[in-house]
């Protein structure tokens, strides 16, 4: 018998991550590390797994807690035979399946599973580790090597996997056709110290919200923007990502798209004035609007090392730009030496990211051409409050979820929020 539920998940843990990644794991474990992978039938091996069965699992360590609190789940799964039999760490690359080395709290009717491990959970034998921070600390260097997977009744040997590997964020802009060159686009990023309000006390907040009044976030066709937000509507547009173990994903095919909640409503990914505390629109005043969409694309179960995302589908009328990490201030995306090409060939090392999640923001430049038959975009120095508006829900959202958008860090939190979930209960 089919059932619906609705939960909602408070994102502690993708908070945690995203604050302690300032602090570089190098070479001992000195803070928290999050892990956040996709779980479908398709990566199960043997297999197949249950067919239509999704989730998402999010592995946090944290070697300097006390014992039992060093290793903490969240646990979400929909579409799959609930409640499940058991939840594993298993220790094995893609493609292949491996022996168990952590035992994990089994997702209730609901399907989620929340909690951390017990010293008595970690199984060394299995692992070959002398103790439990050896095998933390493997996981953390080697995070590819390591899979979540969901076993139930009508699927023994695992009904759902999903690799320890990195995610990389895709989050896609189209400029003014003002903005040609690098040059112009420095200058939009210059625009932040001219206003007397910081974001949230941290400077280049303010060029990232800049930019983003500039060259507002695009969508893939069918995939819904906030409403009432700054954006700049739906184009077609393609990105092919390759890991460091060439297994090459396809945003059109491959991505979670953090616009909605995978049924077709619209989820509240914006950021608005008085919740950044920025005034965006000059006049003065922090107001509740306007507000920017933040939707956004992740790659899940990409391997660490170095990873090249490529633009292969452009917007028509458009062009690879230029592209951004998540501000240094509060990410260590900066660690991983990104570089790109004016054909939209991005290369950077993920290894060196300790949250496992690197952000791109990705800039098209447009033709004139093409702006013409579009409504222009209106740029922070002249952009009127009434600009954004009509959504009767736009109630601003809360400020903890606002600095996450503006870091590009919201695939996280809809991997972990509020969803619709369809469970089959035990037949």
């Amino acid at each position: 018998m089919l059932h619906s539920t609705r939960r909602r998940i408070l994102p502690l843990s993708a908070l945690t991550a995203l604050l302690m990644s300032l602090v570089l794991v190098v070479p001992v474990l000195a803070a928290p590390t999050t892990f956040t992978t996709g779980l479908t039938g398709a990566q199960e091996v043997p297999g197949p797994g249950d067919p239509d069965g999704s989730g998402s699992a999010t592995i946090t360590i944290d070697p300097a807690l006390a014992s039992g609190s060093q290793l903490c789940y969240n646990l979400m799964v929909a579409n799959i035979t609930l409640p499940a039999a058991a939840a594993h760490i298993h220790e094995e690359v893609p493609g292949a399946a491996g022996p168990v080395v952590v035992t994990l709290g089994t997702p209730d009717v609901t399907g989620a599973a929340v909690g951390c491990a017990a010293d008595a959970d970690f199984n060394l034998a299995n692992s070959g580790d002398p103790d439990i921070a050896t095998l933390l600390a493997d996981i953390v260097a080697n995070p590819g090597d390591y899979y979540v997977n969901i076993h139930t009744s009508d699927f023994s040997a695992g009904a759902v996997r999903g690799q320890l590997a990195s995610m990389v964020m895709v989050m896609k802009h189209l400029c003014d056709p003002s903005i040609q060159t690098e040059a112009d686009f420095m200058a939009v990023e210059a625009r932040a110290a001219t206003n007397p309000t910081t974001p949230m006390g941290v400077p280049t907040l303010g060029s990232t919200t800049e930019t983003v009044l500039a060259c507002p976030v695009i969508v893939q066709p069918g995939d819904g923007q906030t409403p009432g937000a700054l954006g700049s509507g739906s184009r077609t547009f393609d990105f092919t990502t390759t890991d460091a173990g060439a297994m090459t994903q396809t945003l059109t095919t491959d991505t979670t798209f953090s616009g909605d909640d995978g049924f077709g409503t619209p989820v509240e990914d914006f950021a608005c004035e008085n919740t950044v505390g920025y005034d965006a629109d000059r006049n003065g005043t922090v107001a509740p609007t306007p507000c920017l969409d933040f939707s956004s694309y992740a790659f899940h179960n990409v391997r660490e090392g170095q990873v090249t995302v490529a633009e292969t589908v452009a917007p028509p009328g458009a062009r690879f730009g230029t592209v951004r990490l998540s501000p240094p201030e509060i990410s260590d995306d900066a660690a991983v030496g990104l570089a790109f090409t004016s054909a939209g060939v991005i290369t950077f090392n993920s290894s060196a990211d300790t949250d496992a999640m690197v952000t791109l923001h990705v800039y098209n430049f447009q033709a004139a051409l093409v702006a013409a038959t579009q409504t222009p975009t209106p740029v922070a120095t002249a952009l009127p409050n009434t600009a954004i508006g009509g959504d009767p829900e736009a109630t601003p959202i809360p400020t903890l979820g606002l600095a996450l958008a503006l870091l590009g860090s919201l695939a996280t939190l809809v991997l972990l929020r509020s969803r619709t979930t369809r469970a089959r209960n035990l037949r």
